[in-house]
């Protein structure tokens, strides 16, 4: 059995202002992307389960944004991400 994890209201605030900034920033990589006429897009598991360079970018800087703090470490982001790899 998993270790219960301990949140506090400062921890639950610091995690909603590292999400919307997270939300901010893909945004910002969604947008810049938008305008490149030549996109770049792969299958994944099939024809039709397409994965474009710029999800791949957001999900880098989703990943990397939420590693940074250790409290939030302790979440699963290893099981996460590898159904994304």
């Amino acid at each position: 059995m998993a270790a219960k994890l301990e949140v506090t209201e400062e921890d639950l605030n610091s995690f909603h202002d590292a999400a919307v900034s997270l939300a901010r920033e893909g945004g910002e990589v969604v947008r810049k992307a938008i305008s490149d006429r030549h996109k770049r897009v792969e299958a994944k598991s099939s024809q039709v389960d397409l994965v474009t360079e710029t999800d791949r970018a957001v999900e880098k800087l989703l990943f990397e944004g939420l590693r940074w703090d250790k409290r939030r470490s302790e979440f699963p982001l290893q099981s996460i991400e590898s159904f994304y790899t």
